[in-house]
């Protein structure tokens, strides 16, 4: 008789997310020179960006389930 595992969905622990870098890419295409310390709100602005659209198209996809 095989054994029903009551655990289906064990809870993942997820590591943390690495720290955002910033790279001038037309200056400095092999991005050799991080910028993150030197230009902290454009870096700000940048990672707000990123959540705003990844909210954004989670919620779409959300929707397109119902």
């Amino acid at each position: 008789i095989p054994k029903i595992r009551a655990d289906l969905f064990p809870e993942r622990v997820l590591p943390a997310p690495p720290q955002p870098e910033l790279y001038n890419i037309r200056e400095d295409p092999l991005e050799l020179n991080n910028l993150a310390e030197r230009e902290p709100s454009r870096l700000g602005l940048m990672v707000s960006a990123v959540e705003t659209w990844f909210e954004d198209v989670t919620a779409e996809g959300m929707r397109s389930r119902m």
